[in-house]
């Protein structure tokens, strides 16, 4: 017996309306169908006393609350692990709970089991998303900073018992702004405007700005290498890195992947290695498998076919 048409209409009619549900929440859009960041509101990380921190006990230190499948917070962790931050701030890894939809805290912190109630536990106002990175006061019960740009920049600037490694140093300042301007809504950005497209010409317009702004990083890097604004660790690679790992990766619309592969791009390949490497993550990584991980590539045209037109 066949499926009566009006059963089969229902159904794509509901799988439709489902999917327009979830990709309201996850990745709002314009009328064009481009992704579009929400709004948040961060918090403005404070002054820091660098005796009243080095002279805490280690209950008493700061904690860095991060994900492992999330890139904004790989950005801190990598500024937490190239300054070797260890003796003066507690990295907290947090996991992701994807039956409930948020983040989980094993073991618990303060009795707080999940990020909502740590936040809401530090008087968080309603406001302002659960989300990782987040870097907490134990002393205070408060919240320092829960965007990766800002807390990047504090990081940089936490006190350490020994000299540390200074990944904005002030020679290189106008270079660095100039990178991040264009990470930032290229590829930061738009690795999410490629996953989160609705049609086909928004995920192209996303794509050819990716693209084109990886091509520039891996023209800059092979002229002015190692690094993107000077000889040591710099903050442009640091960014750039994490935002390489969810390309073609979650990709939630029924478009027509073209590109080539990123792993055509050997010198940002490279320079992530050596970060990663310095970062102590690699491990015993090879670089395909390392490849595999950091630049989930998007397929051939001929393995996806362009479902767009039908959706």
């Amino acid at each position: 017996m066949s499926i009566p048409p009006v059963v089969v209409t229902a159904a794509r009619r509901s799988w439709r309306w489902q999917w327009q549900r979830l990709m309201g929440g996850l990745g709002p859009a314009d009328a064009a169908g481009n992704y579009t960041r929400p709004s948040s509101d961060p918090l403005t990380p404070p002054a820091l006393n660098p005796e009243d921190l080095l002279q805490r006990s280690a209950d008493q230190r700061p904690i860095l609350v991060i994900g492992r499948s999330c890139p904004w917070a790989h950005r801190t962790w990598l500024v937490h692990q190239l300054r070797h931050l260890h003796n003066s701030l507690t990295l907290v890894m947090a996991q992701a709970d994807h039956n409930a939809g948020r983040w989980a805290l094993n073991p618990a912190w303060e009795g707080c089991d999940t990020l909502l109630e740590l936040y809401q536990h530090c008087g968080a106002p309603p406001s302002y998303r659960a989300t990782v990175p987040v870097l907490v006061d134990p002393k205070t019960r408060s919240l320092l900073g829960n965007d990766s740009a800002p807390l990047v920049e504090l990081l940089n600037r936490w006190p350490h018992q020994d000299a540390a490694l200074d990944l904005a140093p002030a020679e290189a300042t106008d270079r660095i702004q100039a990178w991040q301007q264009r990470l930032q809504p290229a590829i930061n950005d738009g690795v999410y405007r490629c996953g989160f497209a609705r049609n086909q010409a928004a995920y192209d317009r996303a794509e050819a700005d990716l693209f084109a702004a990886l091509a520039a990083v891996e023209q800059s890097l092979e002229s002015n290498g190692p690094w993107l604004c000077g000889t040591s660790t710099d903050p442009g690679g640091r960014a750039l890195v994490p935002h390489l790992d969810p390309l073609g990766a979650g990709l939630c619309a029924p478009v027509r992947l073209h590109s080539a592969t990123a792993l055509a791009l050997p010198t940002p390949l490279g320079m992530a290695t050596t970060l990663l490497r310095l970062a102590g993550r690699c491990g015993h990584l090879r670089r395909q498998r390392l490849a595999t991980r950091l630049l989930r590539c998007p397929v051939p045209p001929q393995s996806r076919r362009h479902r767009s037109s039908r959706s």
